[in-house]
């Protein structure tokens, strides 16, 4: 089953006016358009995972990000074609975040508390002039070092050598320089000449501001990534992802 009505926006490039958002939109002739394909191909290239779910639980549609997500089991898991929390302590308050979404209500909720906290939002996908989900949209976090593929432009067009890069990977994902020296087996001297380095060549006053700014970087992933031998792209024709038996 083809969530289509979560992907009628694309059929159209351009602004929309409040009295179409939300509505299938008729392109005239000759404006470029968005095809299915082109829509499922690029949720496949973000490094978050979209999921969504109907009324009964049952998986719908997901990107590749989220499918590693369910496959890996941080969280949430896959069973019998329900999406379900990994930890029974979850259950009920993913019941309630789940029918609250349903009602058209966005969720955040945090899973997991007793061991590795997991966020996700639920977004629930309204018909048009209902006042209740048809399906409701799973978002988790990136799978891989958020962005790391944008990051690797983002080092490229700055002339970043491959240890600039290293350096500058692990301080955007939390580390100091004593503890990215020690990783890198180096010392704290010449981490931190990498980071002036690093500074220098992004124009940035400070190391807050760079990581600031790496941290805006577009959430792209590994492009054409595939969990269990499936894409997006190829399941356009067949069905994308689950069904469901409500």
């Amino acid at each position: 089953m083809l969530p289509l009505g979560v992907l009628s926006d694309f059929g159209h490039l351009g602004a929309e006016s409040p009295e179409t958002c939300g509505r299938t939109v008729i392109p005239s002739i000759g404006t470029p358009q968005v095809t299915l394909n082109d829509a499922l191909c690029l949720l496949d290239c973000l490094s978050f995972g979209i999921a969504w779910v109907c009324p009964a639980g049952n998986l719908v549609g997901s990107n590749s990000a989220a499918r590693a997500h369910l496959k890996a089991g941080r969280a949430l898991q896959l069973a019998r074609g329900v999406v379900a929390p990994v930890d029974q302590f979850d259950v009920p308050g993913w019941n309630q975040s789940l029918q609250r979404a349903f009602q058209c209500r966005r969720e955040y909720l945090t899973l997991c508390r007793r061991s590795a906290p997991f966020a996700v939002s639920l977004l629930p996908t309204p018909e048009y002039g209902q006042d209740r989900a048809g399906l409701v949209a799973i978002v988790f976090d990136a799978m891989e070092s958020r962005g790391s593929i944008t990051l690797q432009s983002f080092a490229r067009s700055h002339g970043l050598t491959p240890a600039e890069q290293l350096v500058l990977n692990m301080l955007r994902d939390g580390c100091s320089t004593v503890e990215a020296a020690q990783a890198i087996g180096s010392s704290v001297h010449t981490v931190r000449t990498h980071v002036r380095s690093i500074l220098s060549k992004t124009a940035e006053p400070n190391l807050r501001k760079l990581l600031c700014r790496v941290g805006a970087l577009p959430p792209v992933g590994s492009r054409g990534s595939v969990v269990g031998g499936e894409s997006l792209a190829g399941l356009g024709k067949q069905g994308w992802g689950g069904h469901c038996n409500d």
